[in-house]
């Protein structure tokens, strides 16, 4: 599946690597499933599984074949990441 190197691509490569075990619930905040039950993210969870998503465009590089395509998501990789953590940290505020 190819998504673009926009936020809302990022945030659908966020859910579909992701959806199993982590939510987020209006009120509470992100919640992650620990295999017996959904807890609080009080341990960067979120923030580690966010990483993960940004980094994994790295391995979509190497289906690119023309450089310039591949030099653009790496720039906008580079920035992403550090859009979704300030994002996550403004959740947990």
């Amino acid at each position: 599946m190819e998504f673009n190197t926009t936020d809302l691509g990022n945030a659908k490569r966020f859910v579909i690597q992701h959806c199993l075990d982590v939510k987020y619930v209006s009120g509470w905040g992100w919640l992650h499933w620990d295999g017996m039950c959904w807890k609080k993210d009080t341990t960067g969870v979120i923030s580690r599984k966010a990483k993960e998503t940004i980094l994994s465009i790295y391995h979509e590089i190497t289906r690119r074949r023309e450089h310039f395509e591949r030099r653009k998501i790496i720039m906008r990789c580079k920035l992403c990441h550090s859009e979704i953590i300030e994002s996550l940290k403004e959740k947990t505020i």
